[in-house]
Protein backbone atom coordinates (compact mmCIF):
# COMPACT_ATOMS: atom_id res chain seq x y z
CA UNK A 1 0.00 0.00 0.00
CA UNK A 2 1.52 3.67 -1.00
CA UNK A 3 1.31 5.72 1.73
CA UNK A 4 0.35 9.28 1.28
CA UNK A 5 3.03 11.86 1.96
CA UNK A 6 1.36 15.12 3.91
CA UNK A 7 2.86 18.75 4.23
CA UNK A 8 2.07 20.20 7.32
CA UNK A 9 2.21 23.84 8.67
CA UNK A 10 3.45 24.18 12.33
CA UNK A 11 2.19 27.79 13.62
CA UNK A 12 4.41 28.12 17.05
CA UNK A 13 4.23 31.52 19.36
CA UNK A 14 7.48 30.65 20.11
CA UNK A 15 11.38 29.94 19.16
CA UNK A 16 12.91 26.73 18.74
CA UNK A 17 13.77 24.91 22.39
CA UNK A 18 12.57 27.79 24.17
CA UNK A 19 9.84 25.42 26.31
CA UNK A 20 8.13 21.84 26.71
CA UNK A 21 5.25 22.11 24.60
CA UNK A 22 7.76 23.69 21.24
CA UNK A 23 10.57 20.71 21.90
CA UNK A 24 7.87 18.34 21.70
CA UNK A 25 6.04 20.29 19.08
CA UNK A 26 9.66 19.76 17.09
CA UNK A 27 9.86 16.07 18.26
CA UNK A 28 6.95 15.94 16.57
CA UNK A 29 7.70 17.84 13.29
CA UNK A 30 11.21 15.55 13.21
CA UNK A 31 9.34 12.03 13.68
CA UNK A 32 7.00 13.16 10.51
CA UNK A 33 10.29 14.70 8.25
CA UNK A 34 11.81 10.89 9.41
CA UNK A 35 8.72 9.37 7.96
CA UNK A 36 8.85 11.16 4.68
CA UNK A 37 6.55 13.74 5.16
CA UNK A 38 7.26 17.43 4.70
CA UNK A 39 7.26 19.80 7.40
CA UNK A 40 7.05 24.22 7.27
CA UNK A 41 7.01 26.32 10.36
CA UNK A 42 5.06 29.76 10.59
CA UNK A 43 6.98 30.90 14.44
CA UNK A 44 8.78 33.52 15.45
CA UNK A 45 12.46 32.48 15.01
CA UNK A 46 14.17 30.17 12.47
CA UNK A 47 13.61 26.52 12.77
CA UNK A 48 16.62 24.98 11.39
CA UNK A 49 16.08 21.99 10.02
CA UNK A 50 12.27 23.15 8.71
CA UNK A 51 11.80 25.76 5.89
CA UNK A 52 10.57 28.68 8.18
CA UNK A 53 8.57 31.62 8.00
CA UNK A 54 8.78 34.17 10.62
CA UNK A 55 5.76 36.61 12.05
CA UNK A 56 5.97 39.29 14.62
CA UNK A 57 5.91 38.77 18.19
CA UNK A 58 3.07 39.92 20.32
CA UNK A 59 3.70 42.81 22.59
CA UNK A 60 1.12 43.70 25.67
CA UNK A 61 0.69 46.92 23.83
CA UNK A 62 -1.57 45.65 21.11
CA UNK A 63 -4.80 43.81 21.80
CA UNK A 64 -5.67 40.34 21.20
CA UNK A 65 -7.74 41.11 18.51
CA UNK A 66 -5.57 42.92 16.67
CA UNK A 67 -3.04 40.40 16.53
CA UNK A 68 -5.28 37.97 15.81
CA UNK A 69 -5.95 39.93 12.20
CA UNK A 70 -2.23 39.92 11.93
CA UNK A 71 -1.59 36.19 12.47
CA UNK A 72 -4.62 35.24 10.75
CA UNK A 73 -3.54 37.09 7.74
CA UNK A 74 -0.04 36.13 7.81
CA UNK A 75 -0.97 32.35 8.38
CA UNK A 76 -3.16 32.42 5.06
CA UNK A 77 -0.41 33.69 3.09
CA UNK A 78 1.35 31.14 4.50
CA UNK A 79 -1.20 28.26 3.20
CA UNK A 80 -1.07 29.85 0.09
CA UNK A 81 2.02 30.21 -0.57
CA UNK A 82 3.10 26.52 1.38
CA UNK A 83 -0.43 24.12 0.35
CA UNK A 84 -0.15 21.88 3.24
CA UNK A 85 -2.61 19.39 3.76
CA UNK A 86 -2.83 20.17 7.46
CA UNK A 87 -2.28 23.04 9.84
CA UNK A 88 -0.73 22.33 13.42
CA UNK A 89 -0.84 25.40 16.07
CA UNK A 90 0.74 25.74 19.38
CA UNK A 91 0.11 27.90 22.16
CA UNK A 92 -2.54 30.49 23.16
CA UNK A 93 -1.56 33.05 20.83
CA UNK A 94 -1.07 30.86 17.73
CA UNK A 95 -4.23 28.63 18.04
CA UNK A 96 -6.88 31.13 17.77
CA UNK A 97 -5.77 32.72 14.40
CA UNK A 98 -4.52 29.57 13.20
CA UNK A 99 -8.06 28.22 13.27
CA UNK A 100 -9.88 31.06 11.34
CA UNK A 101 -7.09 31.16 8.77
CA UNK A 102 -7.27 27.03 8.27
CA UNK A 103 -10.85 27.24 7.83
CA UNK A 104 -10.70 30.13 5.43
CA UNK A 105 -8.50 28.22 3.13
CA UNK A 106 -10.81 24.86 3.72
CA UNK A 107 -8.63 22.83 5.43
CA UNK A 108 -8.47 20.70 8.48
CA UNK A 109 -6.43 22.11 11.83
CA UNK A 110 -4.98 20.71 14.90
CA UNK A 111 -3.89 22.44 18.12
CA UNK A 112 -1.91 21.64 21.09
CA UNK A 113 -3.73 23.68 23.29
CA UNK A 114 -1.91 23.12 27.15
CA UNK A 115 -3.83 23.92 30.29
CA UNK A 116 -0.41 25.93 31.28
CA UNK A 117 -1.04 28.33 29.43
CA UNK A 118 -5.22 29.30 29.86
CA UNK A 119 -4.18 31.15 32.69
CA UNK A 120 -0.41 32.19 32.32
CA UNK A 121 1.14 34.66 29.84
CA UNK A 122 4.39 35.07 31.57
CA UNK A 123 7.09 33.94 34.63
CA UNK A 124 6.92 30.52 36.13
CA UNK A 125 4.55 29.02 39.12
CA UNK A 126 6.67 31.29 41.26
CA UNK A 127 5.85 33.52 43.73
CA UNK A 128 8.47 35.84 46.40
CA UNK A 129 5.56 35.64 48.86
CA UNK A 130 4.77 32.05 47.98
CA UNK A 131 7.16 30.23 46.53
CA UNK A 132 6.95 27.56 44.34
CA UNK A 133 2.98 26.45 43.70
CA UNK A 134 1.58 22.94 43.26
CA UNK A 135 -0.83 24.74 40.40
CA UNK A 136 -1.12 28.02 39.34
CA UNK A 137 -4.29 28.94 37.78
CA UNK A 138 -6.51 32.18 37.85
CA UNK A 139 -6.61 31.24 41.94
CA UNK A 140 -3.20 31.90 43.19
CA UNK A 141 -2.97 34.41 40.19
CA UNK A 142 -5.38 36.61 41.88
CA UNK A 143 -3.73 35.66 45.42
CA UNK A 144 -0.28 36.21 45.06
CA UNK A 145 -0.14 38.37 41.84
CA UNK A 146 -0.47 42.45 41.15
CA UNK A 147 -3.64 44.01 40.05
CA UNK A 148 -2.36 44.53 36.40
CA UNK A 149 -1.58 40.62 36.19
CA UNK A 150 -4.88 39.35 37.55
CA UNK A 151 -6.62 42.11 34.99
CA UNK A 152 -4.07 41.14 32.08
CA UNK A 153 -5.39 37.63 32.68
CA UNK A 154 -8.73 38.06 33.20
CA UNK A 155 -8.91 40.19 29.60
CA UNK A 156 -6.71 37.03 28.06
CA UNK A 157 -9.03 34.22 29.46
CA UNK A 158 -12.49 35.91 28.42
CA UNK A 159 -10.86 36.73 24.80
CA UNK A 160 -10.00 32.73 24.88
CA UNK A 161 -13.52 31.96 26.15
CA UNK A 162 -15.44 34.47 23.74
CA UNK A 163 -13.39 33.00 20.67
Amino acid sequence: MDKKKLKLLYVSHAIENEGGAEISLKTLATQFKKNGHEVVYAALGVYPEFKTYIFKKFLPIYTFELYEKYLVNFVRYTIKKEKPNLVHANDRFAIIPSIIAAQKEGIPVVVHFRDFCLMTTTGSPYSLRAGFFNSFGIREIIKFSPLKRVLWELYKYIYIKRR
